[in-house]
């Protein structure tokens, strides 16, 4: 295939089409995706937030920030910015106008905006009097936490005592901790990813360890649409600084490398036709790994059978799945795509007398690559006897 040797050219390993999306950054620190597919990149070196369009043309929004550590885009498309160090949170509405969110930070390093609109940021510990300077310059690294932004700007903090917090992700139930190095406190654990469980009240759930004792420092965190973690980092070595990688965690646990042979892989975002962007601060790029389009389906309309046989076709070898929609974390039916010509059958169960939404994805490389948008169709069930 033309991806893979492009791939070899540029001295990357991959399982999916990677290209460069846009190069001569300096100093990228955050990456965030808008609903339109434009891909907004902050630069610390330069003060910048610029915009990329799907065409790879460049917009320079901001030119005069101090120090932006990182970028997200709110429930509203609002663009949250990390600025002054990560003291604050700007907000640069669609008027063009700069407001500020909060200043109530100190030393952030990573802001996300959950599927829910919830906005989470990491930063050093504020005490309860405010006293954000009180400490010496020797805090301890376990100082960071994990804080709510709330829409009056106030702080409501969800879990503390992490280590070298580098970069969050979030989903409607978990804030997800992307480490530098070693452990959370609350675990006593080595791990340099940590999930953190959001419960209905708001509160933390148990701290859990992602990435147990494995020797990768971590930097960029995301979650694709069902449930997959995709995290970037390098290897930890003393000797020499190590080519980045991004590892992919399913739900069940289960690890892999989607891609090898990176630079310094800082920060990950999904577009919303899942592609996977990736900035790679050593070569000042934004790197695009393409998702394959959502499988072909057919299906019946109507049944009176607890099942339906659906007929499709998607990229030879990929994992196409099987969800009631709009849960997109639990399949209910899978199936791998022939290696010949892409062509699969999948008994699908339906809910009986009743209207069952089915959304199809189908993910590459057997399910170690990126998952597509869903195929959605509608099956009606009638066993019922006319009366």
């Amino acid at each position: 295939a033309k991806w893979l040797e492009r791939a070899k050219r540029m001295g990357i390993s991959s399982l999916v089409p990677v290209e460069v999306l846009a190069s001569g950054f300096k100093t990228i620190s955050g990456i965030a995706v808008e609903a339109s597919g434009a891909v907004l990149v902050t630069d610390r070196a330069k003060g910048t937030l610029t915009r990329i369009d799907t065409s790879g043309r460049r917009q320079t929004l901001l030119a005069r920030l101090h120090d932006p550590r990182g970028v997200a885009v709110d429930g509203t498309g609002d663009l949250l910015i990390l600025d002054e160090g990560g003291s604050r949170v700007v907000r640069l509405g669609g008027d063009g106008l700069l407001s500020v969110v909060t200043s109530s930070l100190r030393q952030a390093q990573a802001i996300a905006v959950g599927p829910d609109g919830r906005v989470w940021v990491a930063s050093r510990r504020v005490n309860r009097q405010g006293d954000r300077g009180g400490r010496s310059r020797k805090t301890r690294a376990s100082d960071y936490e994990i804080a709510r932004v709330e829409s009056s700007g106030t702080l409501t903090t969800l879990a503390s005592g992490f280590m070298d917090v580098v970069g969050i992700a979030a989903d409607a139930s978990h804030v997800y901790v992307a480490m530098g190095h070693l452990a959370t406190e609350q675990r006593r654990q080595q791990t340099t990813l940590a999930l953190v469980p959001v419960e209905a009240d708001g509160r933390a759930g148990g701290v859990e360890s992602l990435l147990p004792r494995r020797s990768l420092s971590t930097h960029g965190v995301a979650v694709d649409a069902v449930g997959d973690l995709f995290v970037s980092g390098a290897a930890h070595q003393r000797s020499a600084k190590s080519d980045g990688a991004i590892l992919k965690r399913r739900r069940s646990g289960e690890l892999s490398t989607l891609a090898a042979a990176l630079g310094d892989l800082v920060a990950l975002a999904f577009a919303p036709n899942g592609d996977l962007i990736a900035a790679d601060s050593r070569h000042g790029r934004v790197l695009r790994f393409t998702a394959t389009p959502a499988p072909g389906v057919v299906a019946p309309p109507f049944t009176n059978q607890a099942s339906v046989e659906v007929r499709g076709s998607s990229v030879h070898g990929a994992l196409v799945q099987a969800f009631w929609a709009p849960d997109l974390t639990s399949p209910v039916a899978a199936v791998t795509a022939s290696e010949s010509g892409g062509l699969f059958t999948l008994h699908t169960p339906v809910a009986l007398n009743t209207q069952t939404r089915l959304s199809f994805l189908a993910t590459t490389a057997g399910g170690a690559g990126l998952v597509s948008t869903p195929h959605t169709v509608f099956v009606v069930h009638d066993d019922r006897r006319p009366t």
